[in-house]
């Protein structure tokens, strides 16, 4: 038995360092199984624990088991300060992927722009036309064909 726990242990260990959390979650979850007073098994669950509250409880456990062990101890001034701070900040979004967002509207302005401008000369021109035959068109409708 004591051979299945330590090669649970470093299996869990093993997984853990290599960013397996699940696996390594499920190895020491087996090892408490079979010896819930594992000190090292309370100590990685508390690690690997994403709640700070569950990580702070893990924590106790192991210090009730053990008391004096030295690891449990700096694994409780770590849980009571993941408990007390508050979250990492999210990091800000970078410039550079907010530019391109940004260009598409200024593009997009600038484009309005230019299609206003061309309806204004568009229209002023045909209104100059139209004002400047204006006389011909009256001289015209009043002649009698």
């Amino acid at each position: 038995m004591e051979n299945r726990i330590a090669t649970l242990l470093r299996d869990g260990q093993a997984a853990a360092r290599a960013g397996q959390k699940a696996k390594a979650r499920r190895k020491f979850r087996t090892v408490l199984i079979f010896d819930p007073t594992n000190v090292t098994a309370l100590l990685w669950m508390a690690w690997l624990s994403d709640d700070p509250r569950v990580s702070l409880a893990y924590v106790a456990h192991a210090l009730a088991c053990d008391p004096h062990d030295p690891r449990a101890h700096a694994a409780l001034r770590w849980a009571r300060r993941r408990v007390t701070s508050p979250p990492p900040p999210k990091p800000p979004s970078s410039p550079a992927a907010a530019a391109p967002a940004s260009r598409r509207r200024r593009s997009h302005l600038v484009a309005l722009i230019a299609l206003g401008l061309l309806i204004i000369l568009i229209g002023g021109a045909l209104a100059w036309s139209l004002s400047a035959d204006l006389p011909v068109l009256t001289a015209l409708a009043s002649t009698p064909i």
